[in-house]
């Protein structure tokens, strides 16, 4: 029993794997990594969205009905902080995962 879940846990890694190669995610979190120096936990949750939504693309693509992700971010910080950059990847992001239907800047407000 144990040997065909992880069977499973490999078919389903590779699946999502393949799903954020065909919407290009691969190639925007591999220039996040290279834009950011540091930022681990920044890069990991990234990362961990991205994944949560292929795992959703995915549902839908197979009829499987789900709540859809709640996507309102906000990005705070001192200046210089990367989070502009930050920003741009996940919009990039969302628009090949197609959660935005342009790829327009994202909205930015200085709080002054």
């Amino acid at each position: 029993m144990c040997g065909d879940r992880r069977a499973v846990a490999r078919r389903c890694d590779r699946d999502v794997r393949a799903e954020r190669q065909s919407t290009d995610s691969d190639d925007v979190l591999q220039r996040l990594e290279r834009e950011l120096v540091g930022l681990g936990p920044v890069k990991a949750r990234i990362r961990e969205i991205a994944d949560l939504l292929v795992v959703d693309r995915r549902r839908r693509r197979f009829g499987i009905e789900s709540s859809r992700p709640t996507l309102h971010m906000c990005f705070t910080g001192s200046p210089g902080t990367a989070k502009t950059t930050v920003a741009l990847r996940m919009a990039e992001l969302l628009h090949g995962l197609g959660y935005l239907s342009s790829q327009g800047p994202p909205g930015e407000r200085d709080p002054r």
